[in-house]
């Protein structure tokens, strides 16, 4: 087995096979809540519609977040007095709250497992993560391996070197 078929195991195994608390509650932003919110506070207001296309929601998932954000007092939805068809979600100050209180608890969470890691080992661990994420970026399942020029282009465009210094 090459080398690049046993790191594909390992990262398979790493992260679905351990997974861990904090990868757990990492992945929680991405299936509702906490990204709409997220999106309402740096926006101020959106429509349904954009918080769809804005999350990668369909209108259906959206109206169900909408629905469970506005019992627990998050968000309110409005309709625009200049469009009766349109609906206007704003996020209410106990939404920003609790928004900011996560955020907290997060940065809390990674800068201990940093601190546990230490300096050094942080730098390379984010260094390697933002080479592998530019790499993810340039080919999904399926997509023809970019030229080199690409790749170089996508590294400029992070003021990284490329290619990068191989161990």
């Amino acid at each position: 087995m090459s080398y690049e078929d046993k790191a594909f195991e390992r990262l398979h195994a790493i992260m679905m096979d351990s997974r861990s608390v904090m990868s757990n509650r990492m992945e929680y932003p991405h299936r509702g809540v906490p990204i709409v919110l997220h999106w309402l506070v740096k926006e101020g207001e959106s429509t349904p519609s954009e918080l769809a296309k804005e999350t990668h929601n369909t209108l259906g998932r959206i109206s169900a977040i909408l629905s469970a954000m506005e019992k627990k007092g998050w968000i309110t939805r409005d309709v625009d007095p200049d469009n009766r068809r349109r609906i206007i979600v704003r996020v209410t100050k106990e939404g920003e709250d609790q928004h900011w209180r996560k955020s907290k608890e997060h940065k809390e969470s990674m800068r201990w497992i940093f601190e546990q890691m230490g300096e050094e080992s942080t730098e390379e661990f984010l260094t390697l993560m933002e080479r592998f994420v530019i790499y993810m970026s340039l080919r999904g399942p399926g997509d023809p391996a970019p030229d080199e020029q690409t790749i170089a282009k996508a590294f400029a465009a992070r003021n990284l070197p490329y290619p990068p210094e191989k161990k």
